[in-house]
């Protein structure tokens, strides 16, 4: 019998496969399995920014509201378990082998292998049916229309923005990634966007080819700010709310009001949330290594932005935000995203720049990094080696920043905790 670490070398052996879009592959295995992603209510989650945050805020909110919820997000951070969550808690070691198990007997038999994505997705779907779940908070993986996470039937999809990400994949142009992106829209299940402009007319154009009702963000707006916490004005289609919460940054608001207006839209289409769940909830909801303050003696900030628009609203929050004298940022960037335009955003407002590689085979070279950044600036071979080079560097009222990817803050998020 195979242990969990055999299990999860097994699993990510898989990832040899690469990514490799399309729904033939899942189908096959949710079919074999008996289709679990049928078995509850799932609100499907996708975008390029902020669709972990929506799915952490709806989660926490219907767990108040007295159901049980299951969170399927990725990638983790320190523990593969932490990308099956029910009710908040991570699935356990005996469940992960008893639902890879499974998955994994299914794939060791088929011709065309699944991918590391595709396994991870259906292991969740046959757990949170097996712990018979009210509700799926399922976030996509990358793109939309051939995600894996796209054989669900939502009873809300919620694509928080478009912006241009993982373009050797999902291609460069605009028009082309919000085209797969909204291949999550469903026929007749309500959608609920952020987006604005030509995105939101091709979202549009879609939601009405399928006869989906199509809604916008309500107003926000940040209302006050003090240490660990802000409070936000939102509107929703019910009602106007105060809310506060521990995710800190301004763009908060951005997916504060989407959830908010998920949450009231399954009212709408008759869920039951009782008074004040929506409230607790947002206020309970917390994302490990978004804007997560790891040490306060130095200050130690880990956001993986990953991306050009992350970065400027991290640039954003590390203005209005946080009070330091030196800023020194850490950074390691995959080499398929703008890396350029983000290391220029980032080196405008630090005192020191630390470039460095997370240990990922698509990481960026740090050499090359290097060359973008306008003022002082270090090298270091490793995550926990700039860790300790910035911590060497800081003095008692500065501030480290460890950002660029989500590879990069869990190595520095596991240096630092160990």
């Amino acid at each position: 019998m195979k242990d969990l670490n055999e299990l999860i070398k097994e699993i990510y052996s898989y990832k040899r496969y690469g990514i490799r879009l399309g729904l033939d592959r899942i189908e096959y295995i949710v079919k074999k399995l008996g289709n679990p992603q049928n078995n509850f209510r799932v609100i499907h989650v996708g975008g390029t920014n902020g669709k972990g945050s929506v799915c952490r805020f709806i989660e926490s909110v219907l767990r108040k509201a007295g159901y049980k919820v299951g969170l399927y997000t990725s990638p983790h951070l320190l523990d593969f378990r932490e990308r099956f969550l029910v009710n908040g808690e991570m699935i356990s070691k005996d469940e992960l082998c008893h639902v890879l198990k499974k998955v994994l007997s299914i794939a060791e038999y088929m011709d065309d292998k699944p991918t590391f994505f595709e396994i991870s997705t259906a292991c969740a779907f046959e757990y949170f049916s097996e712990r018979e779940v009210d509700f799926g908070i399922v976030e996509v993986g990358l793109g939309g229309r051939h995600d894996a996470t796209n054989v669900v039937s939502p009873e809300i999809t919620v694509i928080t923005n478009v912006e241009r990400d993982h373009t050797d994949i999902l291609g460069n142009g605009i028009r082309k990634i919000a085209l797969e992106k909204a291949g999550i829209i469903k026929r007749g299940v309500p959608l609920i966007t952020g987006c604005d402009g030509r995105t939101l007319d091709i979202l549009r154009a879609e939601a009405r080819r399928k006869g989906a009702e199509i809604m916008g963000m309500g107003k926000w707006n940040r209302i006050a700010r003090y240490p660990g916490w802000q409070v936000f004005e939102v509107e929703g289609l019910l009602s106007n709310y105060v809310l506060k919460t521990r995710m800190m940054g301004r763009f908060q608001g951005f997916n504060l009001s989407l959830s908010v207006m998920t949450i009231d839209k399954l009212q709408m289409i008759g869920t039951y949330i009782p008074d004040n769940s929506l409230e607790r909830g947002i206020e309970d909801a917390f994302y490990p290594g978004r804007m997560h303050v790891i040490s306060e003696d130095p200050l130690i900030l880990l956001d993986g932005a990953h991306n050009l628009s992350a970065i400027r609203s991290l640039k954003e929050s590390l203005i209005d935000d946080f009070d330091h004298e030196k800023l020194i940022v850490i950074i390691g960037i995959l080499r398929d995203k703008e890396y350029r335009r983000m290391m220029e955003e980032i080196s405008s407002i630090s005192d020191i720049v630390i470039v460095t590689k997370p240990d990922n085979e698509r990481a960026c070279d740090p050499e090359e990094l290097y060359r973008y950044i306008d003022g002082e600036k270090r090298i270091a071979k490793s995550v926990p080696d700039a860790v300790d080079m910035a911590v060497d560097i800081a003095d008692k009222k500065d501030m480290i920043c460890v950002t660029g990817s989500l590879y990069t803050v869990s190595e520095g998020m596991r240096y630092i905790l160990n």
